[in-house]
């Protein structure tokens, strides 16, 4: 998650408010991680864990894999 992070801040940083990423390729593996049942950001724009990506990084305007 964290390269995934540092990638988004790094486009955002260049200017970017477009920005397209990979699938997420962790999985948590026990019902205690922090992201149990949350999923994956959507290709939908308006789906609502990637509005909290815009929340998160202010200038991004659409992130999708």
């Amino acid at each position: 998650m964290n390269h995934c992070y540092e990638y988004i801040q790094k486009q955002v940083n260049n200017g970017h408010k477009y920005v397209r990423i990979s699938k997420l390729n962790y999985w948590p593996q026990t019902k205690y991680a922090v992201n149990t049942g949350l999923g994956d950001i959507s290709s939908d724009p308006n789906y609502w864990m990637n509005k909290g990506y815009y929340q998160y990084f202010p200038g991004l305007k659409k992130i999708t894999f």
